[in-house]
C-alpha cells in the first residue's frame, strides 16, 4: 500500500487506500480554517475519482463558510490565475500531478495565486492533526456557484502577453497531438 504524501506541494496519496472521503474532509477543514473563511477558488484535472472529490472538498468549504468559486476541469496554473481574478483568500487544485492514474491530491494556494509556503503548509497541517476546524452555523454556511469562463479568460490574458508573438505562430502552421 502507498502512503499519503503530504508536503508543501500539497496532499497526494492512492484513492481508496491513503486518500479516502475522510482525508480529504480533515485537509480541506484545515485548510478553510487556515484561510477564516472567504472565497476559495477551486478547480480539477479530468482523473476519473475528481468529482466525488471534488464534492467533498465543496462540501467542507462551504461548511467552514467560505464561498466556493468552482472552475471545473482546468489546469493548475488556471486556479491560481483565477484566485487573483476573484480577489479569493486562497485556492484548491484537485490533481496528482505526475502520480498515476489511481491516485489524486489537494494543492493549496493563498491570495496571492501561489502554492503555500513551507511555514503557512505547515499550520494548515498542524491545524489537521488538532482536528481545528471552523464550522459554521446553518445561516452562515458558504455557497458554491459555478464559473465556466476560468480557461477561456486564461487563454485570454495569454494572448495578451506582449513579447508573445501570435502571427508569426500562426504562421507556422504547428500541428498538436493530444493524448487523453
Amino acid at each position: 500500500m502507498s502512503r499519503l504524501m503530504v508536503s508543501i506541494s500539497g496532499v497526494r496519496g492512492e484513492v481508496g487506500s491513503t486518500l479516502s472521503p475522510q482525508v480529504v474532509q480533515n485537509y480541506v477543514m484545515a485548510f478553510a480554517a487556515y484561510l477564516k473563511g472567504g472565497k476559495v477558488v477551486l478547480g480539477r484535472d479530468s482523473r476519473v475519482s475528481g468529482p466525488f472529490i471534488n464534492d467533498v472538498v465543496k462540501g467542507c468549504l462551504a461548511a467552514s463558510g467560505c464561498e466556493v468559486i468552482d472552475i471545473g476541469i482546468v489546469p493548475t496554473p488556471t486556479v491560481e490565475m483565477e484566485i487573483e481574478h476573484n480577489k479569493a483568500a486562497g485556492g484548491i487544485a484537485i490533481t496528482a500531478s505526475h502520480n498515476p492514474v489511481q491516485w489524486n491530491g489537494l494543492k493549496f494556494m493563498g491570495s496571492d495565486g501561489r502554492f503555500l509556503n513551507q511555514e503557512k503548509a505547515a499550520k494548515v497541517y498542524a491545524l489537521a492533526d488538532e482536528g481545528a476546524f471552523l464550522l459554521q452555523p446553518w445561516d452562515k454556511l458558504g455557497k458554491v456557484t459555478v464559473d465556466n469562463g476560468a480557461n477561456q479568460r486564461h487563454v485570454e490574458a495569454v494572448l495578451k502577453v506582449s513579447y508573445l508573438d501570435v502571427e508569426a505562430i500562426r504562421k507556422r502552421r504547428f500541428k498538436v497531438v493530444v493524448d487523453t
